[in-house]
């Protein structure tokens, strides 16, 4: 992702700092990871050449949804014309400040950019795997 970020977006290696996440305690084989990370894709209507910035959570302000716009934002400025999503999964799509972040939404011109799915049963993890 770091590499991606600097070649592919151009920025500065700087203002990158990579925190390694936890190791995947997933069970499920790696063809059915990649079936469940395709089906995402499509459900979400992306192709697997696009770039998925995810995050999660309830739609508040503890949460930082507010500043995942403003990340998203930012990098669609600096990647004119990549292909780059960013996907909050989580919380509920309806509400005051749901509604708030849909007018920041529109208002930014990220509708194309930005999705907010809602709760899932089962979110779609392996979107970026």
């Amino acid at each position: 992702m770091k590499d991606y970020l600097i070649n592919g977006l151009g920025v500065g290696a700087d203002i990158i700092e990579v925190i390694h996440p936890f190791p995947c305690l997933s069970t499920e084989r790696p063809a059915a990871a990649s079936e469940m990370r395709g089906d995402a894709r499509r459900e979400l209507g992306m192709d697997n050449n696009t770039f998925v910035i995810g995050g999660c959570g309830t739609v508040d302000w503890r949460k930082g949804a507010d500043l995942f716009l403003s990340v998203a934002r930012r990098v669609s400025q600096m990647a004119a014309g990549g292909s780059a999503q960013f996907v909050w999964v989580g919380g509920p799509t309806s509400g005051k400040f749901y509604e708030q972040l849909q007018y920041d939404v529109t208002r930014s011109g990220l509708g194309n950019v930005v999705s907010f799915v809602g709760p899932c049963f089962r979110p779609p993890r392996s979107i970026t795997r």
